[in-house]
Order: structure tokens, then C-alpha cells, then sequence
């Protein structure tokens, strides 16, 4: 009952415009930021462990715009459950759209790969532009039900189709090889340290990565492409599409995992505020490796699993 009353709430909120909607952004920045500190110290060991090079001002600076771009994601991603498809599709746009058609009509299944940057959930938009396509997007099941359902919801509205992904290689394998699929991949995550297979160099940093996105493409032959999403104003991205793996292409292992990352490092490196700085994603450090100090900085970096 609860659920539903939650659901039914967050549908209410989702109908409001988006004056509204940006005027609420504003107080739960501040309060996200100021009054609860949500994970305020998080963001800013990140970002100081990123850009050692930079003043404490600097940082303050791009955590309070980080906030602010934050909260604009959450209550945008809540205008999913009601926004008309027509409106979604005028706030989402292509820069190179006749090369990603391109790309898309050459026969061959895609992974779309991309970070948690900029409104990434709007990203399932993508099937609004690209109806031919059969879209599918791999997640992680969230332990609140509740919200994990909300989620679900949200995404399957615009024609996605949900898949776990510790499914993806054999769901994947199981479909139809008919050149018109994408995988919707978001790749940053931090895995867990059982998990852990591959390192790569990160802002300067060993950090463990997740390796599907790698597996995926040369198991199963899919092309991998990577969405650079800009938000260009409150409620509007932009998009560009690039290609960074081939099929038959010869690559190292998770090479294509190690592609993503430069990828999406010059991107974060553009406009450092747009990515999720909150979570904790250099919480483990190699093997062998007790306390390990960024060679830029002072932070150090514990071999143990506290905190997410």
C-alpha cells in the first residue's frame, strides 16, 4: 500500500511543469549540498583525487554545480513516468545523426555504451529517435523494490527493454541475430572486489572496472559505440556517437573497456560537474597494495569494501 501511495506521489510530482520542476531542483541541491551533506565529502575526496592540480575553491565550486546538475537528473528522470513521447523526443538530440544511421544500418547488433554523466537515464530516448530499432537496456537490480520498480517503469515507457545484467550474455545469445538491436550499457560502475578482473588507469589512478561491456561485444559480435552526452541547457542534451570497436577487430583483453574510459575521461575532464561524483568508486586499491596514495595528491585509498 505504502508502494503505491509512493508511486502515485512520484507520478503526481512528474506531472508538474518544468518550471516547477527546476524551482524544486533548486531547494533539493541546496539541501543535498548544505543541510543533509549527502555524501559531500565523497564528492570532494573525488574530485580532489581527480584534479589534484586544482585550488580547493575549484572544487568547491564544481561540488556545488555538481549538486545542482544532480538534482536537475533525479527530478527530470521523474518527468519519465508522464513527459509525451513527442516532448521527449525535442529534448533529445542527435549531433551526427546521419553517421549514427549510418552506423545503425550496417547490418550489425550495437552496444551503446556511456557514463553516469550529464542525464543519463535520458539517454532511453534514444528509441524515440530510432523506433526500427529493438532497444535493450541492462541494469542492476536496485535492493529497494520500490525503486527499482519506479525505475523500470520509467525506462520501459519509451519502448526499452529491460534486461539484468548478469543475464546479458545469455539473454543476448538467445535473440534473433537481425542486425537491428542496441544494448544500452552504462559502464562506470564500480564492481564489487570478488567481481574484480581488470584494472585500467583512471584520471591517473588504478581503478577496477567492469569487463561486460568487453565480453559482450567480441562474444557475441556487436559493435561498440559511445554516446558523449552534453546537457546544453536545463531539460536538453545533445548527443554525439562514436564508434570505438568493431567486430573482428583484433584487441587486447577488455581493451574496449579500457577505450570506454579514455573516452569517457575527456569527457568528464570538459565539464567536470556533469558526472556522478558521489559515488565511491576508488574505495579498493590492487592487491598487495594495503593503503595506496594517489601520486598526485595525499588521499588515501583503502584495500577494504567500506562504504559504496
Amino acid at each position: 500500500m505504502l508502494s503505491k501511495i509512493g508511486f502515485y506521489l512520484l507520478k503526481g510530482i512528474s506531472r508538474m511543469p518544468f518550471w516547477f520542476i527546476y524551482a524544486l531542483s533548486d531547494v533539493a541541491s541546496w539541501v543535498l549540498c548544505h543541510g543533509v551533506r549527502y555524501r559531500r565529502k565523497t564528492v570532494r575526496d573525488n574530485l580532489r583525487l581527480c584534479f589534484p592540480q586544482q585550488s580547493p575553491e575549484w572544487h568547491r565550486r564544481v561540488a556545488r554545480r555538481f549538486y545542482r546538475g544532480f538534482a536537475d537528473t533525479m527530478l527530470e528522470a521523474l518527468k519519465m513516468f508522464t513527459l509525451s513521447p513527442q516532448k521527449a523526443k525535442e529534448r533529445l538530440r542527435y549531433e551526427n545523426p546521419q553517421e549514427f544511421e549510418q552506423m545503425l544500418a550496417s547490418g550489425r547488433n550495437h552496444i551503446m555504451v556511456f557514463g553516469h554523466y550529464a542525464n543519463w537515464e535520458w539517454l532511453m530516448f534514444t528509441k524515440l529517435l530510432y523506433p526500427r530499432m529493438r532497444t535493450i537496456a541492462l541494469y542492476q537490480r536496485i535492493e529497494n523494490a520500490f525503486v527499482n520498480n519506479c525505475a523500470l517503469h520509467a525506462r520501459e515507457r519509451f519502448g526499452m527493454e529491460a534486461m539484468q545484467a548478469k543475464h546479458a550474455l545469455l539473454g543476448l545469445a538467445r535473440l534473433k541475430n537481425d542486425g537491428g538491436t542496441m544494448v544500452a550499457f552504462v559502464a562506470d560502475q564500480s564492481p564489487a572486489r570478488p567481481l574484480i578482473k581488470h584494472w585500467t588507469k583512471f584520471f591517473g589512478v588504478e581503478t577496477p572496472v567492469h569487463i561486460g561491456v568487453h565480453s559482450l561485444a567480441v562474444a557475441l559480435k556487436y559493435d561498440v559505440i559511445f554516446l558523449d552526452m552534453r546537457r546544453t541547457a536545463r531539460g536538453h542534451y545533445s548527443v554525439r556517437a562514436t564508434r570505438i570497436y568493431t567486430p573482428g577487430e583484433q584487441v587486447a583483453p577488455y581493451d574496449i573497456v579500457d577505450r570506454f574510459f579514455v573516452r569517457l575521461e575527456a569527457q568528464i575532464r570538459e565539464k567536470p560537474e556533469d558526472w556522478l561524483w558521489s559515488h565511491r568508486r576508488w574505495k579498493y586499491c590492487p592487491r598487495g597494495e594495503e593503503e595506496k596514495t594517489h601520486p598526485q595528491g595525499d588521499l588515501p585509498r583503502k584495500n577494504d569494501g567500506e562504504g559504496k
